[in-house]
């Protein structure tokens, strides 16, 4: 654009502009000083123009934006670039404020050297920002407890741990004083665990019989999460806990006022109530009682788990003893019944025919010590902490060594010295040959089987094989716990199991487990 095409100037119209924009406009001189200001600072920050004149700007800003506004203004300077920047600005009431200001150097004669600066409020706009920021890191640190209760949840079957890590995370997440979870358990409702109220002691687990339960627990189940913002108030809700505690031999509340609770439903089924209680009034939120119950809900689920795993490990302890008979019956009933035979025959012909003695007593003494070997074995079995004296090596010498008398079947043992590994593998690797070998004998009719022990790096390998009937792996078992149970055992110690068989190509049984897990401890099924 040429300069005789540039529109005329009109005084007025940058007058007007001046006057009447809700922007705050003001000409700043290079060192600081407001040169001039425009009215609407008074409706702004309060400043009636006049008392902003001759004044330096950095005499209003807040301390710790001083450098910043210099540093900005002095960009400007040397780049002829607009520059932008968020001031608090102090309110002449002392508040501050937030200004977006753009300042311009766009000055430079005899009267003025310095800027042109526009400013406009944002100090909402920063405020909802805050606010809107506070309630994503908010809800971040929700979903974030939420996914950590989910794994905790995920990775025990240990009912009271569990459980306290859950309070530990809510703990975070709402903040409460005192907090207990019941778990129902047959005919009574348990509390399993329980946190303390502020300077108070920590509630004694307790057992409940359902008819002298709390009512209010049987309220909470079929209307689901409850608040009581003051347990002494008016509210219905508040004269019923009060009414429920009476009858129950409660007479002092604890000084505490809010009350939340949820039950933990698994389909329509209570398995039990989470409590939390906080000594100020309000402290529980209708928010804050959806995220308890969606915690209450993966509860339910996990509680019923360690049901069925109970349920399950009573069903195995049931076959394991049948098992046991079995063998007792079959083995060390029939050593003894022999025993006695040939003790019987060597007492009838000791006189009349000696040599026929001498081979019925060497016949008792053999039979004898089959049947010591037996019970070795089956006591081992029942015993196996003595792995922690003898090993998993002498234990694997020892079981083959039975079922190779027992069962007249060869058994290739191939073992290293006593590896260096944790008891708990140990017994976890005893246990699955144990069950291997005693599936491959009931099942498979092997002519001849093969245990194999190896260290590799960190990890320790069993293998059985065997050269039986063999089976289809894919296929389920009803009522046979026995690969199940080999599965837990190996995926408890954060190992792998591995079954190849086909139908008339025998089985390959191999588990693989670190020799130093990171947890050795079994579940508790504590209650």
């Amino acid at each position: 654009m040429t300069e005789s095409e540039r529109p005329e100037l009109n005084p007025a119209v940058f007058e007007a502009l001046w006057t009447y924009s809700t922007d705050l406009l003001s000409i700043v001189s290079e060192d600081g000083v407001t040169r001039y200001a425009s009215p609407s600072y008074a409706g702004v920050v309060g400043y009636d123009p006049a008392e902003l004149v001759g004044t330096s700007i950095y005499s209003r800003i807040h301390p710790d934006d001083v450098e910043s506004v210099r540093t900005g203004f002095s960009t400007a300077m040397r780049s002829h670039e607009p520059v932008t920047m968020r001031v608090r600005y102090r309110h002449k009431n002392g508040s501050w404020r937030v200004l977006e200001v753009i300042g311009t150097n766009h000055l430079d004669d005899q009267l003025v050297r310095g800027f042109v600066v526009n400013g406009r409020d944002i100090t909402d706009r920063v405020e909802a920002e805050t606010v809107l920021e506070q309630r994503v890191e908010e809800r971040t640190r929700e979903l974030t407890t939420l996914l950590d209760v989910s794994r905790t949840i995920a990775s025990s079957l240990d009912l009271e741990r569990l459980l306290t890590l859950v309070l530990d995370a809510l703990q975070q997440l709402v903040g409460y004083e005192g907090a207990s979870i019941s778990v129902v358990d047959g005919e009574d409702l348990v509390i399993v665990v329980g946190r303390p109220e502020s300077g108070g002691e920590r509630p004694a687990s307790r057992r409940t019989p359902f008819r002298e339960r709390s009512a209010i627990w049987d309220y909470v189940a079929r209307n689901g999460p409850q608040i009581i913002d003051d347990v002494e108030g008016d509210e219905p809700m508040a004269r019923f806990y009060r009414e429920t505690a009476r009858s129950m031999g409660q007479t002092d509340l604890g000084g505490f006022h809010s009350w939340l609770s949820v039950p933990l439903l698994l389909k329509d089924q209570v398995m039990g109530v989470m409590s939390l209680i906080h000594r100020e009034r309000h402290a529980f939120s209708a928010h804050q009682a959806d995220l308890i119950a969606a915690v209450g809900q993966q509860l339910a689920v996990a509680i019923e788990n360690v049901h069925l795993y109970q349920r399950a490990q009573e069903a195995a302890v049931i076959e394991e003893r049948q098992r046991l008979s079995r063998e007792l019956h079959d083995s060390v009933s029939q050593a003894l019944y022999s025993v006695g035979l040939g003790g019987k025959t060597a007492r009838a012909v000791v006189e009349s025919d000696p040599a026929r003695a001498i081979e019925a007593l060497d016949f008792t003494l053999a039979q004898a010590e089959r049947g010591l070997a037996e019970m070795r074995a089956l006591i081992f079995e029942l015993r196996p902490e003595s792995l922690e004296q003898e090993g998993l090596v002498a234990a694997l010498q020892r079981q083959t060594a039975a079922l190779e008398a027992r069962h007249q079947t060869a058994i290739a043992l191939s073992v290293p010295d006593e590896p260096d590994a944790s008891l708990a593998v140990k017994e976890a690797l005893y246990r699955v040959a144990q069950e291997a070998l005693h599936n491959a004998f009931k099942h498979a009719g092997p002519r001849a089987l093969r245990v194999s022990l190896w260290c590799d790096g960190d990890d320790i390998v069993l293998e059985v094989l065997d050269d039986g009937q063999g089976f289809d792996p894919s296929q389920s078992f009803p009522g046979h716990l026995g690969l199940q149970s080999m599965r837990e055992r190996i995926a408890r110690r954060d190992g792998t199991l591995s079954i190849e068989s086909a139908p008339g190509s025998g089985t390959r049984v191999r588990a693989r487990v670190p020799r130093f897990p990171e947890d050795s401890a079994g579940p508790s099924l504590s209650l």
